[in-house]
């Protein structure tokens, strides 16, 4: 099993994780506790915005390349050396 090497996480993928799991409570607690964590005076509008949000942040943090396991994260550079030397 590859070992979680959380120092070597870049930044970008830092505020993808973050970003998705906020805009992932903020939709469940509109959904199951009927909670708004960003208040929109009318509901119908707050539960559009809220569910687009979460299904581009969901698309973009799972589309996006996330390097969080040392293997991950060693073929991430040695990718970049392959396309620097192609440059």
């Amino acid at each position: 099993m590859n070992k979680l090497n959380i120092k070597g996480i870049p930044t970008g993928t830092w505020v993808r994780l973050i970003g998705l799991f906020v805009i992932l409570a903020n939709q469940v607690s509109v959904s199951i506790f009927n909670f708004q964590l960003v208040p929109y005076p009318d509901e119908s509008i707050y539960e559009g915005v809220s569910t687009i949000l979460t299904i581009l942040i969901s698309v973009f943090a799972t589309w996006k390349d996330t390097p969080v396991t040392i293997a991950a994260q060693e073929g991430n550079k040695v990718t970049n050396e392959l396309k620097e030397e192609d440059k």
